[in-house]
């Protein structure tokens, strides 16, 4: 931002990362920290120091206190139901304290650009003085009611209850919209797949800055920077065949995030496939621990964290192409070991089944959750058989899991370095023949 012609602050956005640069100070980046309730925690990196703070915000999502780990108040600020910055001590809108210069986030959580009391609403600029859009909305969501035929408005009038997150999604909408009056013969199915569609591509969106709450800051903040680096190719594939699923297809349930990974729930019975963060399941899936087919579908997350350009030649291809038994493949092997060690490393009481394999068969599976050693075995012993028991607080039982460890080597990596997606392809199938054999 200029005045007179003087730069004055620039600000970069990256999802759950800022970065505010003012002259004549030090530079401030910005790392929010989400939790399944909602925004929790801002860490500053300060002349590379980090401070922690701790985040208090109302059902709407807006950030109105902001704390150090002692307890002082950084930042107290209070809006109105349209959004308009208040005295947050009496509610006035006179001698309101200015917030914090480097921190534009308010009501809803969106930006607020106090240098023209607008807030940036992604899809749309809004004016929380008259509480209108400054541009109109490309789609009426909802034709059964009147304030939706005002398109400047906001939340069709009813700010207490909703929130706009990111805006308006038109393809989604216009496909949803033809087949939902395909489908149901009537306006009302009509609009109402479209909202729906509409509602399951923002949050298909959202899902690539979604990251594992149990990492430490750091990695956390590598986790999100791999998707656009290391993680690239799967990731891509990933949100686009959502995006795909939704949009063209329709055949998406709900989207929900869990450790990282963003869960397509779709329709049938046909298992899931997993692209970067993006796991794509059919009807029994849940963003759960316990849940046999989110098991072992985070497996291949981890792997795609872990060998990054190499997933697809060493992971993706050779899974699709397996022959035999397919939970029995060496990609898929490796995939049960990296979940059920990250599960029981990182979720308090998991494996609550016993100490044996006879403890686990026996189990009540309504109290005794943890890994599924049947749907997913763990293969270390060579048969090729089921009921595998893993022991994980015996170091032994857990030790003997490395001989399903499958690692990527240097021309699964060289192959992505080629133009195009022939090499790669290629070494998958060279890859695929050589498990298969």
């Amino acid at each position: 931002m200029k005045k007179n012609g003087v730069l004055i602050n620039t600000h970069y956005y990256f999802g759950s990362y800022e970065k505010d640069i003012t002259p004549g100070v030090a530079d401030k980046h910005l790392h929010y920290i989400h939790t399944p309730a909602g925004l929790s925690a801002l860490v500053i990196r300060e002349n590379g120091a980090d401070q922690y703070y701790y985040t208090y915000t109302d059902h709407l999502g807006s950030l109105l206190t902001l704390t150090a780990v002692n307890g002082t108040v950084i930042l107290d600020q209070n809006f109105d139901a349209w959004g308009r910055l208040r005295h947050p001590a009496n509610w006035d809108y006179i001698n309101v304290p200015a917030p914090t210069s480097y921190l534009y986030r308010g009501f809803t959580g969106h930006e607020h650009l106090t240098n023209f009391n607008l807030i940036n609403m992604n899809g749309r600029m809004y004016d929380p003085v008259v509480g209108r859009v400054l541009s109109v909305d490309n789609y009426v969501q909802n034709p059964y009611s009147t304030q939706d035929y005002n398109r400047y408005s906001y939340v069709m009038n009813n700010p207490l209850k909703n929130v706009d997150p990111s805006g308006q999604f038109l393809v989604s909408g216009l496909m949803g919209f033809w087949h939902g009056l395909i489908k149901t013969g009537g306006l009302k199915g009509a609009f109402a797949e479209a909202t729906h569609r509409v509602r399951m591509e923002g949050r298909i969106w959202n899902g690539l800055f979604q990251t594992d709450p149990n990492k430490s800051n750091k990695k956390r903040f590598w986790e999100l920077v791999s998707r656009f680096t290391w993680q690239a190719p799967q990731v891509l594939g990933g949100q686009s065949a959502a995006h795909v699923v939704n949009t063209i297809f329709g055949n998406v349930n709900s989207v929900e995030y869990k450790y990282g990974a963003t869960v397509v729930r779709t329709s049938g019975d046909w298992g899931a496939l997993t692209q970067g963060n993006y796991i794509i399941g059919d009807a029994s899936i849940a963003p759960d621990a316990n849940n046999p087919l989110f098991q072992h579908e985070y497996g291949h997350y981890i792997q795609s964290q872990s060998m990054g350009p190499a997933y697809y030649p060493r992971v993706g291809i050779t899974s699709v192409l397996s022959s035999g038994e397919h939970d029995f493949h060496p990609v898929e092997q490796d995939a049960n070991r990296r979940a059920f060690l990250y599960f029981n490393k990182n979720i308090a009481g998991f494996q609550n089944d016993g100490t044996s394999r006879d403890d686990w068969t026996s189990r009540d599976p309504r109290t005794n959750l943890g890994w599924d050693f049947d749907r997913n075995p763990l293969n270390f012993d060579g048969s090729n058989t089921r009921l595998q028991y893993v022991n994980y607080a015996s170091g032994l039982n857990v030790s003997r899991l490395e001989s399903l460890h499958v690692k990527a080597n240097f021309w699964d990596y060289f192959s992505m370095l080629n133009p195009g997606m022939v090499d790669p392809v290629v070494h998958g199938l060279i890859n695929a023949w050589r498990y298969n054999r």
